[in-house]
């Protein structure tokens, strides 16, 4: 037990999460001045879609080479396209490491 104790401590803390972002993202509003022509120039659809996973700790940051990203075929909520065997097989290829998930199902 003593030998598992110290394995479990001495393994790094990952956290995980998921979002998406579409090609044509871009902010409702930005700074302008006053004498400036210009705006923002941004396609009224939303265009297409990327979900990225990626793991990362508090001492390391980002873990390289650990992130998922792939672009998506739907256009509902991208949680319908992680689902148990995308995210396992990519579970399976991270860092042996003690792990915190959020509260999503896949």
């Amino acid at each position: 037990m003593h030998n598992v104790r110290n394995d479990f401590l001495s393994r790094p803390v990952i956290y995980i999460d998921e979002t998406w972002v579409n090609a044509n993202h871009s902010p409702k509003f930005i700074w302008q001045s006053s004498t400036s022509q210009g705006g923002l120039n941004v396609p009224l659809e939303k265009g297409s879609r990327l979900i990225i996973c990626h793991v990362g700790s508090v001492d390391q940051g980002f873990i390289p080479s650990a992130q998922l990203v792939f672009q998506s075929k739907s256009t509902v909520d991208y949680h319908e396209e992680i689902n148990s065997e995308v995210f396992k097989k990519w579970f399976l290829d991270l860092l042996r490491s003690i792990l915190f998930c959020d509260t999503d199902i896949y």
